[in-house]
């Protein structure tokens, strides 16, 4: 009797006590949702991009929304809710056929949450399949660890029949974009070792449209992205970094002047304080004299 527990028993418990306590492989999830799913000609809708981590804590990803041009046009991209706090690669439609995006958490993120979403129209009749292709993500482990990811898309069905309305209402937003501090570095990596800017921001409601930066003064700006090589290299200039949302809302985040000045600045600068001083010193012995000379 001992033998045959030996011989069948132990064995079998310890494969179903090894099987038991297996950790379960998460995957990171990415999904597309569009409800409703079915649209007359014409129509426009929302497309939702979501991640689902499955339980893993996850503080980037990256991907690329794909879906037929000639049943599809992509009308806009919207972030507001997005757990996104960076992005890397902002989603755009700047391609009729692909939306790429890539974007940070910092601290990371566990959940079921929206990434951003796109608007599309209605173009012609037909079967669509939006989806997320090569999708990536990264783990929240301290080294940035590769996530085992899945994507489901979705399907959408366009009728021949002409949509009612042909348009989503836009976002109401009145907030400015989120406060931010831009960094002044420099790198032998990164424009030749000069000194450049770096920036970013977000906003919850309708997004970030573009960025300005101005150096000197905040009626010379122009548009700019991160990073942004500095013209003046002396950095003897106020700069002022402009956060634009997309709807026209602003935000000024603004950095002293806080280097030296180059040599010949400097120079110039003693030359007027000079004057000044000598001028003080000869006023104020005009004034002595006249005193003394005063009945």
């Amino acid at each position: 009797m001992v033998m045959f527990l030996k011989k069948y028993f132990l064995p079998t418990f310890i494969f179903i006590t090894l099987y038991v306590n297996v950790p379960p492989a998460y995957a990171a999830e990415f999904g597309v949702v569009a409800n409703p799913s079915t649209f007359g000609k014409g129509a426009a809708f929302e497309a939702r991009v979501i991640i689902d981590t499955q339980g893993e804590s996850i503080n980037a990803f990256a991907g690329a929304v794909t879906f037929p041009s000639d049943l599809l046009t992509p009308l806009e991209v919207r972030e507001g809710g997005s757990i996104v706090n960076f992005w890397i690669e902002e989603p755009r439609t700047a391609t009729s056929s692909t939306v790429r995006f890539s974007g940070i958490t910092p601290g990371g993120f566990n959940g079921k949450a929206l990434l951003f979403s796109v608007i599309f129209r209605a173009a012609e009749p037909g079967s669509a399949t939006i989806a997320v292709e090569s999708p990536r993500a990264l783990r929240n482990d301290g080294v940035g660890s590769t996530a085992r990811v899945t994507s489901i898309g979705t399907r959408v069905t366009v009728s021949n029949t002409p949509a009612s309305s042909g348009s989503i209402p836009p976002v109401e937003d009145t907030d400015p974009p989120e406060p931010f501090t831009p960094v002044v570095a420099s790198d032998p990596a990164i424009f030749g070792g000069k000194y450049f800017l770096v920036f970013a921001t977000q906003d919850k409601k309708s997004g970030i449209d573009h960025y300005e930066v101005c150096e000197g003064s905040i009626r010379q700006c122009g548009d700019a992205e991160s990073p942004y090589l500095l013209h003046y290299q002396s950095l003897g200039r106020k700069i002022f970094v402009k956060a634009v949302d997309r709807a026209g809302n602003e935000r000024i985040a603004a950095l002293p002047a806080f280097m030296h000045l180059p040599w010949y600045q400097s120079l110039l600068l003693l030359a007027i304080i000079g004057i000044l001083v000598h001028a003080l010193f000869n006023w104020r012995r005009l004034v002595w004299q006249n005193y003394i000379q005063s009945p």
